[in-house]
């Protein structure tokens, strides 16, 4: 499958099969999407679950094949979709990418059960380090989707358990989303933060993030910025947005619109 010309989706919500252990959470969750739904268009990837365990539970008594390990665990993410469909106000089930847009254009979210796209594709190694994150983050890439969000239970105690370990070889690379390297695709979408200094750690992008992530916590102000490079190879127009993580969210403390922008010299 080519990548859309223009998106099919605004987000691809990967949605933890452990958020399931909580009904209250999960409802919860499924509730934000449902609202979330009236103004970007969402595309839900079911994770794996309590499916997905019985199937490790197998691996571990009798030993599976990586092959068929792979293709149980997938069949357990449909299962997962199945219940998340069953519970998610206009919500549609969707098989293949074909069905995505005329799902969404129904005003609700697709569901995707990733089995037969993924059969027909088969784009992902067959072992226990790709689960649902990387699934998700490959399906993210192949829809051109703005954003991945993945929704985990509590209890994540470190940044490096949060993904699998295949999750950052699975994201489109520099190349595949329009830029000469990884250092150019640096320059146009990072954050960085902000203290007694103007730029401090940490520093969140898709050159440094993946190998070494960082929590983020309450209270922390990152400066969030892109730019739009000139032609003497050096200087750019740069654009940040100042943000303070709160209990309740990212806010944003920008005083824009402005009536001036302050001209920095070239750095």
């Amino acid at each position: 499958m080519e990548r859309p010309a223009l998106p099919i989706v605004d987000a691809v919500v990967k949605v933890g099969g452990g958020v399931l252990a909580d009904v209250g959470a999960f409802d919860g969750v499924l509730a934000t999407l449902a609202d979330a739904a009236g103004s970007c268009r969402l595309l839900v990837v079911p994770g794996g679950g309590p499916f997905a365990d019985a199937v490790r539970a197998v691996d571990r008594q009798i030993g599976l094949s990586d092959t068929a390990a792979h293709w149980m665990a997938i069949a357990a993410m449909d299962q997962y979709a199945e219940v998340i469909a069953q519970r998610l106000v206009q919500s549609s089930l969707v098989d293949d990418p074909g069905e995505i847009g005329t799902a969404i254009g129904r005003g609700g979210v697709a569901v995707l059960r990733p089995s037969r796209w993924l059969r027909d594709a088969d784009p992902l190694p067959h072992s226990w380090d790709v689960t649902s994150d990387s699934i998700a983050a490959w399906i993210a890439g192949q829809l051109g989707a703005r954003q991945l969000i993945l929704i985990k239970p509590p209890g994540v105690d470190r940044p490096a358990r949060a993904v699998d370990a295949y999750f950052a070889h699975a994201l489109p690379t520099a190349d595949e989303i329009g830029f000469a390297s990884e250092i150019d695709a640096f320059g146009l979408n990072f954050c960085h933060g902000l203290g007694l200094g103007l730029h401090e750690r940490p520093l969140v992008s898709r050159l440094n993030s993946l190998k070494e992530p960082i929590e983020l916590k309450v209270g922390m102000v990152f400066a969030v910025e892109t730019y739009c490079p000139a032609s003497d190879g050096y200087s750019a127009a740069r654009i940040e947005e100042e943000v303070i993580l709160t209990p309740a969210g990212p806010k944003v403390i920008s005083l824009y619109p402005a009536q001036e922008l302050p001209i920095a010299n070239p750095y």
